[in-house]
């Protein structure tokens, strides 16, 4: 294990990173064991505290990132209470040790009594853009495990769980359908429909969303696309309508002909990733009795 992370007691999870340095992720045979040995045992420390790891989670997940959170239950034998105070702890991957950290604990555990911690884990899975490209076209899970030592009572007990998630998937952006009208009191109105899916179990973190609509060869209109977290397992439509003055077509020839063309960017910041969509083409141009 590395030597301790600095930061002020507390029993919540402490901000921390990694980077893997490959995306083939299998998890280590030898995960119930830390990298190092451990020091002296409970039994030799004389403290009666044992471990039992109950679960491990997935929260916050995005695309490439996650926190990994295991609850340990520590039950004391002993006659007094004794205190939980710190928690070492690695992730390990294709057999390798990717992070490693230490949270500060606040927990007592009473007197031929139990009590549980938490031991967090941030860590990212894929960064970069090629890392992420072929993170979401991977088919097998993701594989991973968090263990560690937990510091109770004057000596030290071990946890360690293994975990596998599904690959994320990267959401899906598209134009459903474009339409444009035309007549002498409104000019040429133009009406799109953007459609996003999430196939992800988890919500998406948009950091922002954007689109440019350009009608007959000149930008008709920009802005925002979509201002919500898209939810797990979701499917969405955005409407872009954007109005081009009668005067304005009347001085355009390009807008007074059977079609119109049309060019759509619009793009979605995920923070890690970025999705992007961009469409051209012809739509009829409407007008009044068609």
């Amino acid at each position: 294990m590395t030597g301790p992370l600095k930061g002020e007691a507390m029993s919540r999870c402490l901000p921390l990173r990694c980077t893997l340095g490959a995306l083939a992720l299998a998890l280590a045979s030898s995960c119930a064991t830390p990298s190092k040995p451990a020091p002296e045992s409970m039994e030799e420390a004389g403290a009666p505290v044992s471990a039992e790891t109950l679960r491990i989670e997935e929260r916050d997940q995005t695309i490439s990132s996650l926190r990994a959170v295991v609850t340990v239950r520590l039950k004391n034998e002993g006659t007094a209470a004794v205190s939980a105070t710190r928690a070492r702890f690695e992730v390990v991957t294709a057999g390798k040790v990717v992070h490693s950290g230490e949270v500060p604990l606040a927990q007592v555990v009473p007197a031929a009594g139990e009590a549980t911690v938490e031991v967090c884990a941030p860590f990212v899975f894929a960064e970069g853009d090629e890392a992420i490209a072929a993170l979401v076209e991977r088919k097998e899970p993701v594989e991973y495990a968090l263990r560690g030592i937990i510091e109770v009572g004057g000596a030290q007990v071990e946890f360690a769980k293994a975990a596998a998630i599904r690959a994320p998937r990267m959401p899906i952006l598209k134009l459903s359908s474009l339409d444009a009208a035309t007549s002498p009191s409104i000019g040429v109105a133009v009406t799109a429909m953007i459609d996003l899916e999430n196939p992800n179990t988890f919500p998406l973190v948009l950091r922002g969303s954007s689109w440019k609509l350009t009608v007959a060869g000149k930008l008709a209109g920009e802005g925002v696309m979509e201002r919500q977290a898209p939810k797990p397992a979701s499917h969405t439509t955005s409407p872009i309508e954007v109005v081009i003055a009668p005067n304005e077509v009347k001085q355009r020839k390009e807008l007074q002909g059977a079609t119109v063309p049309y060019e759509l960017q619009a793009e979605l910041d995920l923070g890690a990733a970025k999705v992007r969509l961009e469409q051209s083409g012809e739509t009829r141009l409407l007008r009044a009795g068609d």
